[in-house]
């Protein structure tokens, strides 16, 4: 097993066809994400590992590479003491075929993992016209300055950024978002993740109380068509029994194309 070079991302891409892996491992070998490619060979990988330093797991390519799984058991002992040294005790688990979910079970199994289904959206329309700002909030664009501001629970949106892009300036670059903020506060942010030169993916979240009054929808509008003007396609990952988070998908003009499911736990029994 071998950590796979920066200069050679390209690699894995074969590896993971299948949509919803193919918009992490496009923006990885773009640079825009953050994470530790491991591959049985670098020049001509058959199998590939990945990490995203954080909570996810990605597996592909040749399942029944008897050496490279058994160097996957021995990673985990220094990867599982890491992660839980940086509180990232929840995992979720990818795969690319039905073998390699039987080999998840039997990796992950002391921690008592279970299946859990997620859906894949795709923005399928044209720019649409947004109705806002929505009264009582003011809108931000995501840049230096915001980052620099006194505005209240910057460092939420400084989090999501961090845990899904290489950098904030690679973010500030390459990436684009926005936030609402009420009073002095940022009350909900939408940011795109895991972007590569055509694809990105929409991260959104909204606080308690001010959920329900229509900033999902809004925030997710505003990203989309900025994106289409950057010929960038956003697309949208959600828990199947998040019904909230499929609404707003919906709402604003994403298309369902693919449910799948992962592996899901915790490190902490």
């Amino acid at each position: 097993m071998n950590v796979l070079p920066l200069s050679h991302p390209q690699n894995i891409l074969p590896l993971f066809p299948q949509p919803q892996l193919a918009l992490v491992t496009e923006a990885l070998a773009a640079g825009n994400s953050p994470g530790t490619i491991w591959v049985d060979d670098e020049d001509c990988p058959q199998s590939a590992f990945i990490w995203d330093r954080a909570h996810c797991f990605y597996y592909g390519g040749e399942e029944c590479n008897e050496t490279f799984n058994d160097s996957i058991k021995e990673l985990m002992t220094e990867i599982v003491p890491e992660a839980l040294h940086n509180n990232f005790t929840l995992f979720k688990a990818y795969y690319t075929s039905p073998v390699w979910k039987d080999h998840l079970f039997s990796l992950f199994e002391k921690w008592n993992p279970h299946m859990r289904t997620r859906m894949f959206f795709t923005y399928q329309g044209i720019e649409q016209e947004i109705h806002g700002p929505i009264p009582h909030y003011s809108l931000h664009t995501i840049d230096d300055d915001l980052l620099s501001s006194s505005l209240k629970n910057m460092n939420y949106i400084i989090q999501e950024i961090e845990s899904c892009w290489c950098s904030l300036s690679r973010f500030l670059t390459h990436g684009g978002g926005y936030c609402l903020s009420d009073k002095g506060t940022i009350i909900a942010w939408c940011t795109a993740e895991y972007v590569s030169e055509k694809k990105c993916g929409v991260g959104i979240e909204t606080l308690p109380p001010h959920e329900g009054h229509g900033c999902a929808t809004f925030l997710a509008s505003t990203l989309v068509n900025s994106s289409l003007s950057k010929g960038v396609c956003p697309h949208w990952d959600s828990w199947a029994d998040n019904n909230a988070s499929i609404r707003v998908a919906e709402k604003v003009g994403f298309k369902r194309i693919k449910e799948y499911s992962v592996l899901f736990g915790s490190f902490i029994q």
